[in-house]
């Protein structure tokens, strides 16, 4: 592996050039671990690194100034380069933290929140395995237990092909969907997103967004869109959402975050 910007050490003679060099070519050695280019598929598995820098005069860190510039080829996910020292840009937008493939789930959890983050909960192709509603609760001991009072939801949408309801409701739980599910019959589905801001802040109220779709095989489609709030000044790590009867046979549902500062 090379390290720029150390001085070579080893047996046989060093040639030290005083000046501007500049290679048109690829530059290569005897040691084939030893590469500097990085310009075919082929190449992107080299690993490059960047040392923190140094200003003693030892030669033993990287401590003179280095300028990539032009064009660097793109770098697949899988591979890996590592700047050592330097601090760089956050990310930024959703990343994905989890994922769970649902069987005979009667509760889905996720815990572990961070300070500093938005998370996002996307499920899709729910198959309950009875006629129920959808509810959430929040945890603040990383889903040792659930809240189970003041829980203030406001829902807005439709059932039945296009039955229009609203709802206002403060209950031990939030529902997403304020009309029954069908579960008993085979290829009734339902699929959620919810988003929760900054619940790790322990100075205000926790609120989450959400919508919901559910279909009935009958040729009903229920769909919600709403808000949580929970009127406790408290830090939220966790999460769950259940259906109040049976289970979710099926589903898959994936959690993300998201920097908010």
């Amino acid at each position: 592996m090379p390290y720029l910007g150390r001085a070579p050490t080893g047996t046989g003679s060093v040639t030290e050039i005083d000046g501007d060099l500049k290679i048109t070519g690829q530059l290569t050695a005897n040691d084939t671990l030893f590469k500097m280019i990085m310009d075919t598929a082929a190449n992107l598995g080299d690993n490059f690194l960047i040392e923190d820098g140094g200003t003693d005069g030892s030669g033993t860190n990287a401590g003179d100034d280095i300028c990539l510039e032009k064009d660097m080829q793109s770098v697949g996910a899988t591979e890996i380069i590592s700047i050592s020292g330097v601090t760089g840009a956050t990310a930024s937008g959703w990343e994905f933290v989890s994922y769970q493939n649902l069987d005979a789930a009667s509760t889905v959890d996720f815990n572990g929140f961070e300070a500093g983050y938005d998370y996002q909960i996307v499920g899709y192709a729910l198959d309950p395995s009875a006629d129920h509603f959808c509810r959430v609760r929040y945890s603040n001991d990383n889903g040792e237990t659930f809240e189970g009072a003041t829980y203030y939801n406001g829902t807005i949408g439709s059932y039945a092909n296009g039955v229009a309801h609203a709802q206002y409701m403060n209950a031990a739980y939030a529902t997403l969907s304020d009309a029954s599910m069908g579960g008993a019959t085979a290829g009734e589905e339902e699929t959620i997103e919810l988003t929760i801001f900054n619940p790790m802040d322990s100075s205000n109220h926790t609120w989450t967004a959400f919508r919901f779709m559910g279909f009935q095989v009958a040729g009903h489609v229920n769909n919600f869109l709403g808000m949580i709030q929970r009127r406790v000044d408290e830090s939220v790590n966790g999460i769950q959402f259940y259906p109040s009867a049976g289970n979710f046979a099926t589903g898959k549902v994936y959690l993300y975050r998201r920097l908010n500062a």
